[in-house]
């Protein structure tokens, strides 16, 4: 074409049988492509180039599921195969559908439930949404026995509520030679002595 004595000129590195003369030329291109753009009149010419970056579908990864400890802080990144510096947002919601981050990494603390996470990821193509869910485990309890007073060559349990998902890890001051991992040792002590216990569940003691 040729408008108030200029010619236009297009062509693609990237595409070796694209070619046009239109000054408004429209492109479809499936793949990131740079078109190269020579206008020319009685003057002179001067040439530019765009490059058209295509948003080929991606994929959203999110975190494994998680278990945590009631009280304690978790940091969570998701990602995808998206070029670098398109305009992209990743918004994290619970299971109520609260927004609990944004961005592609966050830090979640003070959970006191365990919840469904929901990443929703959005760029100007399309949106994606992955979920996965964080288990939030509760420090166990002891029972000690009520009543700690036993006669002599009389024994006496540890625990009266064991319970078989929890760890404990049973020892004494007053006693070195004493340690146990029973969920609810008996033991017969012949003089006063204190026993201690670290009982855990999932790594939360």
């Amino acid at each position: 074409n040729n408008q108030d004595g200029v010619t236009y000129v297009w062509s693609s590195p990237d595409d070796p049988d694209f070619s046009s003369d239109d000054p408004e030329s429209v492109v479809s291109p499936t793949t990131t492509t740079t078109y190269v753009l020579e206008a020319a009149n009685e003057c002179g010419n001067v040439e530019g180039m765009v490059t058209i970056i295509v948003l080929e579908p991606v994929t959203l990864e999110v975190p494994e599921d998680q278990l945590i400890c009631t009280d304690s802080e978790i940091t969570l990144t998701a990602s995808t195969d998206a070029p670098t510096g398109i305009t992209e947002t990743y918004i994290w919601t619970d299971s109520d559908g609260n927004t609990i981050g944004e961005g592609s990494e966050i830090t979640v603390s003070n959970l006191d439930a365990s919840t469904t996470v929901t990443v929703t990821y959005e760029n100007r193509c399309e949106t994606l949404t992955e979920s996965f869910e964080i288990t939030v485990a509760n420090a166990p309890e002891v029972a000690f026995p009520t009543d700690t007073i036993i006669c002599f060559n009389g024994s006496i349990v540890l625990n009266d509520a064991p319970n078989g998902n929890v760890s404990y890890t049973w020892s004494s001051p007053d006693d070195p030679d004493f340690g146990s991992t029973d969920s609810a040792p008996e033991v017969s002590p012949d003089m006063t002595t204190t026993y201690e216990v670290v009982a855990s569940v999932s790594g939360c003691p």
